[in-house]
Order: structure tokens, then C-alpha cells, then sequence
């Protein structure tokens, strides 16, 4: 099997890892938090965080080996995104006896907005292990 298959079959098992943990292990074990509010928030943000870079760390470093494994984590929201957990196509406020309905379309729009926010943090967490490499050179 080439190489680049590998490394990106290797990526897709991490995000697939970080979808579980978001989707399904934290909402179960963790319910008081879920569907939405700032406490599931930071738990999206930090697992984003600490599997990146695991991922960046012990599988590759190269952005291009992640952009197939963040499309692929986008299309697992849009297939099961647990009635509406991190706000995943809702649709309304909470205000006077309204509440927020789910649609598919502010769903894409979300898939769309964590693909870029993916790639937001993955290009972070690279300038960070670039910077770190640098400074342990200069010592």
C-alpha cells in the first residue's frame, strides 16, 4: 500500500477517534453539558486540541495529509450530529417560548464553518510545533 494512503488512513482513525469522543463518549458520560452551552464547547475545542496534536506529533506534521480526514469528520457530523449537540444545524433562539429547531442546511453551514475552523487550528498547532523546534535549536 503506498505511503500517503497509510498516513492519511492513520489521520482518518484519529478524527474518527475525536468524533467518537464529541459525539457520542462526552454527551453520554457528560449529559448535564449537552446540547449546547459553553462547558461542551470547551470540551469540542479541547479534544480538538489534544488529538491534533497526537496526531500531528506521532503520525505527520504535513497539512495536505489532513484535509481528507477533516472532510471525512464534516460528512460524520452531517450523518449524526446527536439532535442538535454543539449546535450542529440549529436553527432559532431560545427566547419567549421559542425554541431552536433543527435543518439540514444550517447544518451544512456548520460542516462548512468546522472544516475551516479545522484547518484553523491544525495550521495553529503546526506553527507551534515549528516555533517549539525553533527554539529548542537556538538552545
Amino acid at each position: 500500500m503506498n505511503k500517503n494512503v497509510i498516513i492519511t488512513i492513520k489521520n482518518i482513525c484519529i478524527t474518527v477517534l475525536i468524533y467518537l469522543l464529541q459525539f457520542v463518549v462526552f454527551p453520554f458520560l457528560l449529559p448535564d453539558c449537552y446540547p449546547n452551552n459553553n462547558e461542551s464547547t470547551l470540551i469540542m475545542f479541547v479534544t480538538f486540541f489534544v488529538g491534533f496534536i497526537l496526531g500531528f506529533c506521532l503520525i505527520t506534521k504535513k497539512i495536505r495529509y489532513w484535509i481528507v480526514p477533516d472532510i471525512f469528520y464534516c460528512l460524520m457530523v452531517l450523518l449524526y450530529s446527536g439532535k442538535g449537540l454543539y449546535g450542529v444545524g440549529m436553527r432559532g433562539i431560545s427566547l419567549d417560548g421559542a425554541s431552536p429547531y433543527y435543518d439540514f442546511s444550517f447544518a451544512l453551514i456548520w460542516a462548512a464553518m468546522a472544516f475551516v475552523m479545522i484547518l484553523l487550528i491544525q495550521l495553529i498547532i503546526v506553527f507551534l510545533l515549528w516555533l517549539k523546534t525553533k527554539i529548542l535549536k537556538k538552545q
